[in-house]
């Protein structure tokens, strides 16, 4: 027969391979959850440009299109910062933004001027 070393260890090969496949689905769990979250991320910067989290709680983006509003307020956004100038544009953007329930703050700053301190 086999010499007992031998027999021990195959005894221990199927506790080594479950253990291995155990650490190979734990590697490749990621990449099985990655096309769940990669359509998201990218419906987010298609509609939020340069969109980025800076905190918790408090994020920042380019401009937004109506779809990118509607992606804030399903993210839980609750006030929505506007920096460009008043006018049509941003009456409108009002108007849409506390339709979905968010606060809508304009603050216009000149892209010539440094702010003034308030």
């Amino acid at each position: 027969m086999f010499p007992v070393a031998f027999q021990s260890g195959c005894g221990e090969g199927r506790g080594w391979m479950k253990k291995r496949m155990r650490h190979l689905l734990w590697l490749l769990l990621p990449f099985a959850v990655l096309p769940l979250v990669w359509p998201q991320e990218e419906a987010i910067r298609s509609e939020l440009p340069r969109f980025a989290r800076v905190a918790e709680g408090l994020y920042r983006s380019g401009q937004p299109s109506d779809a990118g509003f509607r992606q804030l307020a399903r993210l839980g956004v609750k006030t929505v910062l506007d920096l460009r100038g008043p006018g049509e544009r941003a009456e409108r953007e009002r108007a849409l933004v506390e339709s979905l329930g968010m606060q809508y703050v304009n603050i216009p700053l000149s892209g010539w001027r440094r702010p003034r301190d308030a």
